[in-house]
């Protein structure tokens, strides 16, 4: 009877395949640990671009290709005014002023065909009065089926640059044009001369009295003066005429669309008129009056500033001759 074991060549091999086999088991339990480790990273990625998304204060959107919403997050909700769940399968369009959609339709296509557009300014439909105004920036997704947008309120930004293109161009006491916005309208009242063969006056007028208003009542009440004043100056123009306030108590008003130099007579008329009705102001009357100068453009066949020069010498010869009155530049004697 044969009682040995095995060999010890078969010993060893079966410790080895043990051992092997353990060693596997080994490194198949770190694979499992690090999938699952793994697993857990991403979830929390997954979980913080979530509530990264979700709570940004910028608007996102995802759209198909007919403007469809199919994801938002809580900014966007915020943006439009509605419940978040409201939003899903609903068209963006339906947000937007109807004179916009063809602009958020051509952004749209742009951004499937061409994969890039340039940012659009679009309205919101809605109870603000104006319309709010948003800018819209979009991705194309990789499916190719939606795209990823960005949705801006930019309406305090926009009321900002309208009020600093205001302060720019008009003058913020008066609200009439300054100095820029009339060059720029005198010149092509210039051109439009020469195209119909009228003319046009430039009228330069300085208040005369006002500063021994101020001076005795205070610059708050020469203000409010200013801008009663300029307020019946301008209503004594005609529609296409133009008053600027170039500084202090100085005014510019360019006459328009003129056949004779009598044609102008009324509007002069009625700027002195304007000027010197009395204004009741902090418990008292006050009254000032007007001294204006006029040159007539072609007659005068000067450049805008010189025409103004030439109004702003006649000016000073109404100052002369005894104020509240109009003097006609005389281009012979250059007075």
């Amino acid at each position: 009877m044969n009682t040995t074991g095995p060999s010890p060549p078969e010993t060893e091999l079966a410790q080895r395949l043990l051992h092997e086999l353990r060693v596997h088991q080994i490194e198949l339990e770190m694979q499992n640990e690090e999938l699952r480790n793994s697993r857990a990273q991403a979830e929390a990625a997954l979980e913080r671009y979530t509530e990264l998304y979700d709570f940004s204060p910028l608007a996102y959107f995802t759209v198909d290709r007919s403007g469809t919403i199919l994801q938002t997050n809580l900014a966007a909700a915020r943006l439009l005014g509605t419940e978040r769940a409201r939003l899903k399968h609903r068209r963006l369009g339906a947000f937007v002023v109807p004179h916009d959609l063809p602009a958020l339709s051509t952004f749209l296509r742009q951004v499937f065909e061409a994969h890039a557009a340039p940012p659009r300014e679009l309205r919101l439909d809605g109870d603000h009065e104006p319309p709010r105004i948003v800018s819209i920036e979009a991705t194309l997704a990789r499916d190719g089926l939606s795209c990823n947008a960005v949705v801006t309120d930019i309406t305090t930004l926009k009321a900002q640059q309208r009020q600093l293109e205001r302060i720019a161009h008009y003058d913020l006491l008066t609200n009439l044009p300054n100095r820029v916005v009339l060059a720029d309208r005198l010149q092509h009242a210039m051109a439009q001369c020469q195209r119909r063969g009228r003319s046009l006056a430039v009228a330069y007028l300085d208040l005369d009295g006002f500063k021994e208003v101020n001076d005795r009542h205070g610059h708050p009440v020469g203000d409010e003066l200013l801008i009663t004043l300029a307020q019946r100056m301008k209503a004594a123009l005609r529609e296409g005429d133009t008053l600027a306030r170039i500084g202090g108590d100085e005014f510019v008003a360019v006459l328009v669309d003129l056949e004779h130099l009598r044609d102008s007579t009324p509007m002069l008329v009625r700027l002195l008129e304007s000027a010197s009705a009395p204004v009741s102001l902090a418990g008292t009357t006050l009254q000032v009056s007007a001294s204006i100068g006029v040159t007539l453009y072609p007659e005068d066949a000067s450049d805008a500033d010189q025409l103004l020069r030439h109004a702003d010498q006649a000016m000073y010869r109404a100052k002369q001759t005894g104020r509240n009155r109009y003097q006609l530049f005389d281009v012979h004697e250059g007075t």
